[in-house]
């Protein structure tokens, strides 16, 4: 499936609840987009599925 995400790229919140989710997402097979102004702060790089 793929996944877009929309979200602040903040400590705290919100930001980390939507970058985690994004990543378990991504590790289980599906393709996931981040929609932000900067890198989330929990992500540290491109993760390939």
């Amino acid at each position: 499936m793929r996944i877009g995400i929309v979200c602040y790229p903040t400590f705290g919140g919100s930001g980390v609840l939507a970058t985690e989710l994004g990543k378990a997402l991504a590790q289980k097979g599906h393709m996931v987009h981040f929609i932000t102004y900067q890198q989330p702060v929990r992500l540290n790089g491109f993760i390939p599925n």
